[in-house]
């Protein structure tokens, strides 16, 4: 800053030169806050899901994150049956087993998700919450016709002439 005074500079770019200048600063300012919060202290290698019993009690579940694409919605709900049932949370009615889990903010694409046996745990985020799924065993299929009964409608997709269109769960 002493240069600008021992060089005679044009009044406009001295003003334009140190405007400049505070802005580099407060930049650079900035550019030091900002990385010094963002660097990781710890790098993580197990994802943690909790699973929300009944009594709003959450149980931990973990697992390797270089593992996500291996394990299965399947191994999750049987981890979290076990989780469960070591805490003493397990509702043990026969009538009523635990089939799959599902999100606690009844996300239609995760719980579809989770619901297929063999998808992997990849799309599960850090912290995310899951509830169990209960089954109900007089829908259980033995020879029987599927009707509108083994569904929970969500929405009208559309109505025609003849029939109307729901999306369903």
């Amino acid at each position: 800053m002493e240069f600008l005074n021992q060089v005679e500079v044009l009044p406009s770019l001295k003003r334009e030169f140190l405007s400049l200048y505070k802005v580099n600063i407060k930049l650079i300012h900035l550019f030091t806050l900002t990385t010094e919060t963002n660097i990781p202290k710890t790098i993580k290698t197990h994802r943690t899901i909790f699973i929300e019993a009944e009594d709003n009690v959450k149980v931990q579940v973990d697992f390797p994150i270089e593992e996500q694409d291996n394990l299965t919605c399947e191994w999750l709900t049987s981890e979290a049956i076990n989780k469960l049932a070591q805490n003493n949370l397990l509702n043990l009615d026969p009538k009523h087993p635990i089939i799959a889990l599902q999100t606690i903010d009844n996300s239609i694409t995760l719980d579809y998700w989770l619901s297929c046996s063999g998808r992997s745990l990849s799309v599960l985020k850090e912290g995310t919450v899951l509830k169990p799924f209960y089954g109900d065993n007089a829908y259980k299929l033995e020879n029987q016709k599927i009707s509108l009964d083994y569904f929970h409608n969500i929405k009208l997709i559309g109505a025609g002439g003849f029939s109307k269109v729901y999306l369903g769960n």
